[in-house]
C-alpha cells in the first residue's frame, strides 16, 4: 500500500463530513454513559444522550433551525419470588413485570446557539426479595418499590422506571412517562406494572383476577398524577407528588409502594412504586400483613404545543434514551494564501490565509510541498504565520483543517522564488590614531655667537691635469679659498657650489687671456 504523503492525509482527514461539534455539560453525578456524537451521514447528523443520573445540555450548532427529539422513558422494575417462600409458584408460574417506557418523537423548533437540556430516565431496579429495603426508582422519578418491617421472608415488587425529558430554555418540550414496577398477589398471581405513557396518560398498575380488593395504582394523566388504592391500617402510602415536571432539577415524583409496618407481618409480597413523567404514577397498595400487593402506575407523557408531527413509538424496555437528529449544517469554506513579499533568505516573510466564509473556526496549517510550515489559529476569518524560506523554489499552500459545521479547504499554490541573502559589504578597518607628542622646546642658547669667518686668499694647489694653473699663467689672477665658519649659515651646501663655480670661471678666464696674449 503506498505511503500518503503529508498533505494528502490531511486532506484525506478533511474531505469527509464533519461531525457538529455539540456542547455537552454535565451536572451532579455523572454515570458511565454521556452524549455520543453527532454522527453525521446521508446528510442527517444524530446526537445519542443515555442514562448519566444528571442533566445533562446541547448548544445548537449554527445553521440548524429545527430537529426531530425521539424520547423514551426507562421500564419500571419487576417483581422478584423468594426460593424459600412459603407460596411457591405452581399456580401462577409468571412473575410480576414491570410496565414498559413511553417512547415519542417530534419536530421542534430551535435557535442556533440556544441550550436544550436533556433528562434520561433509569429502569426502575428490580425486588430485592428477603431484604429489609426495597427497590430504589430510577433516575427521572420513578418511585420505590415498598417493603417489610420486619424479617420474614417475602417476595419483592420492583420499582418504577424514570421518566425522560426534553426541556427548552425556560419550559418542558416532550416527556416519555417511566413504566410502573411489577409484583404479585398472595398465591403467585402475577401483577404487572403500568406502561408509561407516550402522548398521554401512563397505564394503570394490572388489576387481579381474585375476589379480593384491587391494590394496583392507577398511571397519571396529563392533568394530575396517578393514585393508589387506600391501605390497610399499618401499612403507609408515599403518594406521587401533586405538581408536573418543570425543569431538569424539578421533576414530578412517582408515588413509592406502601411499606408494611404491622406486627407479625406475613411474608407474602410486597407492593411496587409508579414511574415518574410530567405526572408520576401512583404506587401499590397492601393490605397490611402483606399478601395482598398492588403493581405501580405508570408516568404520563407530554408535548409542549410547539412540537409539531408528534407520533407515540414502540414502548421501550430497560433505560431510557434520547436522541436528537438535525438536518447536516455543513457549510463549504474556500482558502486564498497571500504572501506578503519577494522574499530572500535572510528575511522572514508573513504568510496570510484567509477563509471564507469569516464565521469559521478552527486552525490553518502552511506547507512548503509537503512539508509543514506551522499551524496558525483562524481570527475573523484570518490566521497568519511568519517564516523564512531558504533560497530556491518553493511551492505553498494553506489547508484550512475544518471545524465544527466547516468543511476543510486548501488554497491554490504560490509559488515563491527566494533570492540568496545579499553579500555583506567589506569591513574597512579603522586606524588607531597615534598619540602625538608635542615637541619640547629647545633651551635658549647661553653662548655668545662665533664671529663672522674671514676669507682669505689661498693660492690655488697644482691640479695633475694638463691645464696651467692661474699661479703659473697669470700672477695677477687671484684664488679664492674660504677658511673659518660659514658666516651664512642658512646657504649651506648651495653656497658652497656657488663659490666653487666662481673659481672656475676665473680660472677659465686667466686661461683665455694667455691663449690669446691678452
Amino acid at each position: 500500500m503506498p505511503t500518503l504523503s503529508r498533505r494528502a492525509r490531511l486532506f484525506a482527514a478533511g474531505s469527509g463530513l464533519l461531525a457538529v461539534t455539540a456542547a455537552i455539560t454535565l451536572s451532579g453525578t455523572v454515570g458511565a454513559n454521556a452524549a455520543v456524537g453527532p454522527d453525521c451521514a446521508d446528510g442527517t447528523c444524530t446526537i445519542t444522550f443515555s442514562v448519566t443520573g444528571a442533566p445533562e445540555t446541547w448548544t445548537v450548532p449554527a445553521g440548524v433551525t429545527a430537529i426531530t427529539a425521539t424520547v423514551e422513558g426507562a421500564s419500571g422494575g419487576s417483581e422478584v419470588r423468594s426460593a424459600a417462600s412459603f407460596y411457591p409458584s405452581i399456580r401462577y408460574p409468571a412473575v410480576g413485570a414491570g410496565g414498559t417506557g413511553g417512547a415519542v418523537r417530534g419536530t421542534v423548533p430551535v435557535t442556533a446557539g440556544s441550550t436544550l437540556s436533556v433528562v434520561v430516565g433509569a429502569a426502575g431496579a428490580d425486588g430485592l426479595a428477603d431484604a429489609a429495603g426495597g427497590a430504589a426508582g430510577g433516575y427521572g422519578g420513578g418511585g420505590d418499590a415498598g417493603h417489610l418491617t420486619g424479617t420474614a421472608v417475602h417476595n419483592a415488587a420492583g420499582a418504577g422506571g424514570g421518566g425522560s425529558f426534553l426541556f427548552g430554555d425556560d419550559e418542558l418540550l416532550i416527556a416519555a412517562g417511566g413504566g410502573g414496577g411489577g409484583t404479585s398477589i398472595e398465591g403467585g398471581e402475577a401483577l404487572a406494572g403500568g406502561a408509561g405513557g407516550s402522548t398521554g396518560a401512563g397505564a394503570d398498575g394490572t388489576v387481579n383476577t381474585t375476589s379480593r380488593p384491587n391494590y394496583s395504582a392507577t398511571g397519571a394523566t396529563t392533568t394530575g398524577p396517578g393514585t393508589s388504592p387506600a391501605s390497610i391500617s399499618g401499612s403507609v402510602v408515599s403518594p406521587a407528588s401533586s405538581t408536573a415536571t418543570t425543569s431538569p432539577s424539578d421533576l414530578a415524583s412517582a408515588g413509592d409502594g406502601a411499606v408494611n409496618t404491622s406486627a407479625g407481618a406475613g411474608g407474602y409480597g410486597t407492593a411496587a412504586g409508579g414511574g415518574g413523567g410530567y405526572f408520576g404514577g401512583g404506587g401499590g397498595a397492601t393490605d397490611g400483613p402483606g399478601g395482598w400487593v398492588g403493581a405501580g402506575g405508570g408516568g404520563s407523557g407530554f408535548q409542549a404545543p410547539s412540537v409539531t408531527d408528534v407520533a407515540a413509538l414502540a414502548a421501550n424496555t430497560g433505560d431510557g434514551s434520547v436522541v436528537i437528529s438535525y438536518a447536516d449544517p455543513t457549510v463549504a469554506t474556500a482558502t486564498t494564501l497571500r504572501v506578503s513579499e519577494t522574499p530572500t533568505a535572510d528575511r522572514p516573510v508573513t504568510l496570510t490565509a484567509t477563509v471564507t466564509p469569516s464565521a469559521a473556526i478552527g486552525n490553518v496549517t502552511f506547507l512548503d510541498g509537503d512539508s509543514d510550515l506551522g499551524t496558525a489559529t483562524l481570527d475573523g476569518g484570518v490566521a497568519t504565520l511568519s517564516v523564512t524560506l531558504t533560497e530556491g523554489q518553493h511551492a505553498l499552500t494553506a489547508h484550512y483543517d475544518g471545524a465544527g459545521q466547516f468543511t476543510s479547504s486548501t488554497s491554490d499554490v504560490t509559488t515563491v522564488s527566494v533570492a540568496a541573502a545579499p553579500a555583506a559589504p567589506p569591513v574597512t578597518p579603522t586606524p588607531t590614531p597615534s598619540p602625538t607628542t608635542a615637541p619640547t622646546p629647545s633651551a635658549a642658547p647661553t653662548t655668545a655667537p662665533t664671529a663672522a669667518p674671514t676669507a682669505v686668499a689661498v693660492a690655488p694647489t697644482a691640479s695633475p691635469s694638463t691645464a696651467p694653473s692661474a699661479s703659473d699663467e697669470d700672477p695677477g689672477a687671484l684664488a679664492l679659498a674660504f677658511t673659518g665658519t660659514d658666516p651664512f649659515p642658512a646657504l649651506g651646501a648651495a653656497g658652497a657650489l656657488l663659490l666653487a663655480g666662481l673659481g672656475l670661471f676665473v680660472a677659465r678666464s686667466a686661461a683665455r687671456r694667455r691663449s690669446t696674449g691678452r
